[in-house]
């Protein structure tokens, strides 16, 4: 690592508080990356802003990891100052401090790792004495058991031999359980095979009784709807066609509006019927005004004989809705 300064890193103007510092390759404008320590660990803003050391002058702590570079040193207003830019130098004896530092940090690490080593070692010679006369005494033990089982063997001997001829019996009768075992396999895997069509079966029956349950839903909507006046109706679940009928009568200025009993996903098709004026010679008509998914509007009344006069009137009619219900 290099330093702007070989023994001071320190970057000082008089009356330099806020100029900024910009480091570039050598003889270019491209810029240069700077460090505040001589680890670069953390690296400088570019370009590098001079702090207030309290009375105006300006400092930074700079190290630049080149051999060469042009330093450029300029006002609050942009303006190179007087003598920059320049081309800098790294100090000759850089790279031999850089070195000792290297090496000292080496043997310092050196020292602490041989240290602790010695530690270890000396703790380890300790405890292998205490184990060394721990394993004597254990010595001596074996040596009397392995005399009495030296006889425990010849014993056993003669069970292994007796051992030996039950297990040839006995695998003769474990080839005929793996033989079972195998045709136990065989009808597992015939039940797991009816168990997967099963539980395909079942999958449909419960999405079919779904699709019942919102029909069902549906018509019991319809069965217990309540119409405004006198009306019926009649849902086809396979087409979602629902159909509404009803009488009415307008008011004496010859305007109604009738509620639908079970309201439309959109505004269905609507048609009046009109009937003669009782005691009257004249023509009856009803028009549709309005029709949304849950009423519809009209507007009625009649031309006397003789007549070209359009007259409101309170005229009782029959209608008939047909829409979707989904």
């Amino acid at each position: 690592m290099t330093a702007y300064h070989s023994t001071d890193p320190r970057f000082y103007h008089p009356a330099g508080a806020e100029y900024t510092v910009s480091v570039y390759e050598v003889d270019t404008v491209i810029p240069l990356t700077t460090y505040a320590d001589k680890d670069r660990a953390a690296m400088n803003p570019w370009p590098v802003v001079l702090e207030d050391d309290g009375v105006g002058n300006g400092y930074a702590t700079i190290y630049i990891d080149a051999e060469f570079a042009t330093i450029d040193l300029r006002d609050i207003d942009d303006v190179s100052v007087d003598g920059y830019p320049l081309t800098w130098v790294k100090p000759a004896q850089q790279d031999e401090v850089d070195a000792i530092d290297a090496r000292l940090v080496l043997n310092e690490a050196t020292d602490v790792a041989q240290t602790e080593a010695i530690g270890i070692a000396q703790a380890d010679i300790i405890a292998l004495d205490g184990r060394l006369t721990l394993a004597e005494g254990t010595i001596t033990t074996h040596t009397g058991q392995i005399a009495a089982l030296v006889i425990a063997d010849g014993v056993l001997d003669g069970r292994l031999d007796a051992a030996e001829a039950t297990i040839i019996s006995h695998t003769n009768s474990i080839g005929a359980l793996v033989n079972a075992d195998i045709s136990l396999d065989s009808r597992l895997d015939a039940a797991e095979a009816t168990i997967i069509t099963h539980t395909g079966q079942i999958g449909a029956l419960q999405s079919a009784d779904t699709a019942l349950d919102v029909r069902l839903d549906a018509l019991e909507a319809i069965d217990h709807a309540a119409p405004t006046g006198s009306a019926s109706a009649f849902y086809d679940p396979t087409t979602d066609t629902l159909i509404q009928s009803g009488r009415a009568t307008t008011s004496a200025g010859g305007t109604a509006t009738v509620t639908f009993g079970t309201a439309y996903t959109s505004a269905p098709n609507v048609v009046p019927t009109s009937f003669w004026g009782s005691g009257y010679q004249h023509a009856t008509g009803i028009d549709i005004e309005d029709t949304t998914t849950t009423y519809f509007t009209v507007r009625a009344g009649y031309i006397s004989n003789g007549s070209t006069v359009w007259e409101p009137a309170a005229i009782t009619f029959c209608w008939i809705a047909i829409g979707t219900k989904t």
